[in-house]
């Protein structure tokens, strides 16, 4: 299963007014999240399943991605891609997905990272940062008992912007 790792887009600024969970997109977010989402498309990234944080920020990311994308029905909110989400949760949600299949997860800083982390390491030690709509492509060997996969690439927005 090849698992694309994506941070949410440039949101809004929080304030009091906002509470962090309602934060929508800024322009500039939005913008970078659709030149970076067409530079996916550019590579032939072709996912079945798009699983998002519930907050907005990343919600309207998914938004924009599986639209790009061509993602037909396969977007689907995940508590476990919350900040602090538990990430074995995550797991379960994917293993629906299939071995042969591609998936797209949208999240937050640093707990995307730290999953990368402890996907391709085995213990979380790997030093890895996401920009925002950035993404990283993990290839998982094996989703249960313990998640295993190899780092295929990684790629800043600017990055994809170019492929495109």
């Amino acid at each position: 299963m090849r698992i694309y790792f994506m941070r949410h887009g440039i949101a809004t600024k929080n304030g009091p007014a906002m509470p962090d969970i309602k934060r929508p997109l800024a322009s500039e977010g939005r913008e970078k999240t659709k030149k970076a989402a067409y530079g996916l498309k550019a590579l032939k990234v072709r996912p079945k399943l798009i699983l998002t944080s519930p907050l907005l920020r990343a919600e309207q990311t998914a938004e924009i991605v599986s639209l790009i994308l061509g993602v037909r029905g396969g977007l689907k909110a995940c508590d476990a891609l919350r900040p602090g989400g538990n990430p074995e949760n995550i797991f379960v949600e994917i293993k629906d997905c299939g071995k042969s299949e591609e998936c797209v997860l949208i999240g937050h800083e640093p707990d995307l990272s730290s999953l990368i982390s402890r996907l391709i390491s085995g213990n979380g030690s790997l030093n890895i940062h996401l920009k925002k709509s950035g993404v990283c492509c993990v290839d998982v060997e094996k989703i249960t008992p313990t998640p295993r996969g190899t780092l295929l690439w990684m790629a800043t927005p600017k990055q994809l912007r170019k492929i495109r």
